[in-house]
Formats: structure tokens, C-alpha cells, sequence
């Protein structure tokens, strides 16, 4: 087989309701010359008998079913590790894409670009509309990109920058970390954050992604909980600070070292403002 332009890495686990959905905005995308590796986490579910129908169609697609659950970040990393094109995308499975999703990300992309984005929205289940986020840019010197993505709010979206486009080069080696320096929260944000150390992230507002929301109420918690997390957040206060130790130069490590107070009562204020506004 020819060596694609990118590599699409989906990791599934139990994914059969919005599959087959998300499996059809990849493949009619405008830019063709990809291969998309589906890693499916041992589903219970019928993801296998979704992807095997697809697979049966398209020659596009590899699929990988592992024999055991290994984790979600695990699973993450095996689509990376299996990728053969320069450019990677992690792509979800109940995602949805713009025709030209692929296109526009794979031309923005350049040796300055450590991440090639787009914009969000939030869709339900019923793939209704529910919510649009501000664009995204994170650019200028390394310690200036770095130190906005830092003070961005995080329930903003800047995690969903994690399904950009990539230099398969740059993040293979290292791959998406199960816990960064003992903290196993925001994982996703903290490896967005390291890729700022080898070049700026560029968002395109000309393609959309659709990321799904999930339904239901979150699951009980005590009244201490919620004064201390989710009011406090004082849960957030570990992965404030980790961002310090993941950045590389002393300078940085100083500068966002500094940050963390101006960090933490930010978003405290912007928590407490927020949830004053929950009818």
C-alpha cells in the first residue's frame, strides 16, 4: 500500500450509537488520500459489526480489535503509534466533521504549526445544536502562546483542540501521557499545552467539528464535595500548578509558577459567576 498523506486514528469503545454517523463525515471528506485506523477497546457493543460493514466498503480502513480493555489514553496512543503519514488526527467516535475538515486543517499546517485546528460546536444526541464556542488562536512566542493557553477558561473547549491535525513526528515519540507529574485530570489540555513548546496552534473558522455532549445528570455528590470542588475548585488547584512542571525552560516554569494565583481566582471568579446564573 502507498504511504497516505494522513493518518486517522480513532479510538472506540462501545461507540455503536453515533458510529456509524461519525464513520460517514470521514469518509466522504473532500481530501481522500488517508487511512483511518479504528482501535476498538474490546466493545461489548455492535462497533465491530459497524466497522466491519464499513471496512467491507472502504480499503481506507484499518481496524484493530484489542483483546482486552487497555485504557482510553492507552488506546489513543495505539492509533498514534500505528499511524504511516506525516500528519495525524485523532478523530472520535461520535463526532461529526465538515466536508472539508481534513483540507482545510492538512493545508494549514505548516513547519511554525504544531497544531492545525478548526472551530466547535456542541451537538446533543439528536445532533441538535446546543452550543458555540469562541475561536480559538494561540500564536506569538513560545512563552506568550503558552501562557494563553494557560489562562484560557478551560470549560471554553480548548480541550476539544486536541482533535487537530499533527506532525506525526513531533508527538509520536511521546504520545498522550496517562497522568502529567502525578495529575490524571485535564490530560488532554496539559498534552495540547506541551505541543505550544514546538509552535503555535492556528484555527481555520471555516470548518466545523461536532462534538456531542453528554446527557443526563451528574452522578450525586456531598454538599462538602460541591462547596469544595465544585464551588472552590479546589480539585483544579493540582492541575493549575502541573502546567509549570510540563513546561521545558526555567523561564517558563517561573512565569506560570507566578500564574497559578492569578489562574486559580479566575476562574474561581468566573465558577461562581457561572453558577449563580444556573436557573
Amino acid at each position: 500500500m502507498s504511504r497516505p498523506k494522513v493518518s486517522i486514528g480513532m479510538p472506540v469503545y462501545n461507540g455503536g450509537v453515533f458510529l456509524q454517523q461519525a464513520l460517514q463525515s470521514i469518509l466522504v471528506q473532500s481530501f481522500t488520500d488517508f487511512e483511518l485506523i479504528i482501535s476498538d477497546n474490546a466493545s461489548v457493543d455492535d462497533t465491530e459489526a459497524i466497522i466491519s460493514e464499513f471496512r467491507d466498503q472502504d480499503n481506507r480502513i484499518r481496524y484493530i480489535r484489542q483483546s482486552e480493555n487497555i485504557g482510553p489514553i492507552a488506546n489513543f496512543n495505539y492509533v498514534l503509534d500505528k499511524a504511516r503519514a506525516d500528519c495525524f488526527i485523532w478523530a472520535a467516535g461520535d463526532d461529526l466533521w465538515d466536508e472539508d475538515w481534513i483540507k482545510v486543517l492538512f493545508n494549514n499546517l505548516n513547519k511554525s504549526v504544531a497544531i492545525s485546528f478548526g472551530h466547535v460546536n456542541n451537538i446533543d444526541s439528536n445532533g441538535k445544536l446546543v452550543r458555540t464556542y469562541k475561536s480559538f488562536g494561540f500564536h506569538g512566542s513560545k512563552s506568550l502562546r503558552m501562557i494563553k493557553y494557560y489562562l484560557a477558561e478551560d470549560y471554553n473547549g480548548k480541550a476539544n483542540i486536541i482533535y487537530g491535525m499533527y506532525h506525526t513526528k513531533a508527538i509520536k515519540n511521546n504520545g498522550m501521557r496517562e497522568e502529567y507529574n502525578g495529575c490524571y485530570f485535564g490530560v488532554d489540555m496539559l498534552f495540547v499545552f506541551d505541543c505550544l513548546q514546538r509552535g503555535k496552534i492556528v484555527c481555520d473558522e471555516s470548518v466545523l467539528i461536532y462534538k456531542r455532549t453528554e446527557d443526563g445528570a451528574l452522578p450525586p455528590a456531598s454538599f462538602i464535595w460541591r462547596i469544595k470542588n465544585s464551588l472552590l475548585m479546589f480539585n483544579r488547584l493540582r492541575y493549575f500548578s502541573v502546567y509549570s512542571c510540563v513546561a521545558s525552560s526555567v523561564l517558563d516554569k517561573f512565569l506560570l509558577a507566578l500564574l497559578i494565583p492569578v489562574k486559580y481566582f479566575k476562574s474561581l471568579l468566573l465558577n461562581v459567576y457561572r453558577l449563580a446564573r444556573v436557573k
